[in-house]
């Protein structure tokens, strides 16, 4: 046997760093190796320098900061654009009034193709009024349905016209999660909130095209990789299931995605049956697994769960968007060996709720190797959070005003998610911000970005250190955001980024 089959030259050595490798034993080192996607070693220059073949690739770092390959724990692909778009005047998260919306609803009207639809992103002034929002629009439209969907998420306003195209009307019910407003008489008002929206708009995404929703992905794929982002679990939902996981396996991105079920209820069930032909495997670098529900809105429109009434609203606590049933149901489904299951709680309430129904269900310790996660998890606070950790639960996508110190404190594991809307240094400085009184340290942050997102997913033993064994999924960044100023923070990317071992992004002048 030779010498160099016992030890083989790496594919790459990247020496002369700051190597922040994630793990506590050895958190720092100045170089490492790679061999066949994998981490083949991590030590200092020296130690490196000897493994080098004729074969490798030396990538010297001048001194630049490496971390594991971020992920991010909770994001939404797949919202390809449909019809024309309405441009307001004002961004929708500084709530354009009425008149701004009819306005940009009226000129994308003008120059739409004869009967497309016009969509338009809102604030909470516009959602608010669904009757006299829709009149307004609808009258400037013509011929071209309309719909307008809050720009956090949750809810969508739809012409008449609208409603008509998608073969809504009076007679319909509300299936399980969603409502379908109505007036005082009992007719629509084009408002659909939670589920019901959500299903109109897996309908119109859904008929985007292939063509149109491959470059939408390819055009993600490249935002992400220079963000230093190699991993995206992906809230599925904008999309039918069967459509939305061919074209990522079509797209061929260079990420590694997670794909989480998104069940939409409907008259034949909970929504399930939609997932049930869609394997749930792992093809190439897209993996099919785990379920997410979402058991309440938002404070924005006033339907999270909340134990206290809303400002002027004393009657009105928010409410849940399932039974008590339904939710035991699901629980009891993952607690007999289903796939991993995703809550978006936002409100205390309902994660009262969750936590109680949990702890009837079975002990703690049937639970914490189940890792139920709590998205967003607003709510989770006093005396919950002892109980949450008691009861295994993992909470991704933190909003930046959270408790996210108390729950580290208490050993809650916490991972980053965009939503669509969180870059990860954006997310890293709002949450080590030390004006922040809930803020972590950088180096918890660093580990929320890192290390906690792949346990929140089962995938610690394969990613999320820089550790012998590991994948190759690194990131060499602009700046070392464990020392640099904090307001300097958020421009922190990606000079090079490397998954499975494969440079996938770099700068040009590191090339």
């Amino acid at each position: 046997m030779t010498t160099s089959a016992v030890n083989p030259d790496p594919d790459i050595v990247l020496r002369g760093g700051q190597i922040v490798t994630g793990v506590p034993s050895a958190p720092r080192a100045q170089a490492l190796a790679i061999l066949d996607g994998r981490i083949m070693a991590v030590g200092t220059d020296d130690a490196i320098a000897a493994r080098i073949g004729p074969r490798t690739r030396v990538i010297e770092l001048d001194g630049r900061t490496v971390i594991a390959g971020i992920n991010d724990a909770h994001d939404h692909v797949g919202d390809t654009p449909f019809g024309t778009e309405a441009v307001t005047t004002t961004p929708p998260m500084a709530d354009p009034s009425l008149a701004d919306v009819t306005e940009a609803v009226r000129r994308a009207a003008s120059s739409a193709p004869e009967g497309g639809w016009v969509r338009a992103v809102v604030g909470p002034s516009v959602m608010r009024d669904a009757p006299a929002s829709s009149l307004a629009v609808a009258a400037v439209a013509g011929n071209h349905p309309v719909l307008l969907s809050a720009w956090w998420g949750h809810g969508v306003i739809v012409t008449s016209l609208g409603l008509k195209t998608l073969e809504i009307d009076d007679k319909i019910i509300n299936a399980s999660g969603g409502e379908y407003e109505r007036d005082e008489a009992g007719h629509l008002t084009g408002k659909m909130d939670e589920y019901a929206g959500w299903s109109a708009l897996e309908h119109l995404h859904s008929q985007a095209g292939a063509a149109a929703t491959n470059d939408a992905l390819q055009a993600y794929g490249s935002r992400r990789l220079r963000q230093g982002v190699t991993s995206v679990q992906i809230m599925a939902g904008y999309q039918e299931p069967d459509r939305f996981v061919s074209a990522l396996d079509g797209a061929a991105l260079s990420l590694r995605l997670r794909v989480v079920a998104f069940p939409l209820p409907d008259a034949q069930g909970d929504g399930m049956q939609h997932w049930a032909d869609l394997p749930f495997r792992s093809k190439d670098r897209v993996t099919v697994s785990g379920v997410k529900w979402i058991l309440d809105g938002t404070p924005i429109e006033q339907l999270a769960f909340q134990t206290t009434p809303y400002p002027g609203r004393p009657d009105w606590y928010g409410r849940p968007n399932f039974s008590e049933d339904h939710l035991r149901v699901q629980l009891k489904a993952a607690l007999n060996g289903g796939e991993q299951i995703l809550l978006h709680v936002v409100g205390d309430a309902m994660a009262e709720q969750v936590l109680t129904i949990m702890e009837e269900m079975a002990p703690p310790e049937r639970w914490a190797p189940l890792r139920v996660r709590f998205e967003h998890g607003n709510g989770l606070t006093g005396r919950r959070i002892a109980r949450a950790q008691r009861l295994g639960i993992v909470i991704a996508q933190p909003r930046p005003t959270s408790p996210i110190r108390a729950w580290v404190k208490a050993g809650i594991p916490v991972a980053y998610g965009s939503d669509m809307g969180f870059p990860p240094f954006v997310a890293f400085a709002q949450m080590t911000d030390p004006e922040n009184p809930n803020s972590v340290s950088r180096e918890e942050g660093l580990a929320i970005l890192t290390t906690l997102p792949a346990f929140a997913e089962f995938a610690e033993e394969h990613k999320g250190t820089l550790a012998p064994g590991m994948v190759a999924d690194l990131v060499v960044l602009s700046q070392d955001p464990l020392t640099t100023a904090q307001n300097r923070i958020p421009a922190t990317r990606s000079i090079m980024t490397i998954i499975n071992g494969e440079i996938v992004h770099a700068d040009e002048e590191v090339m």
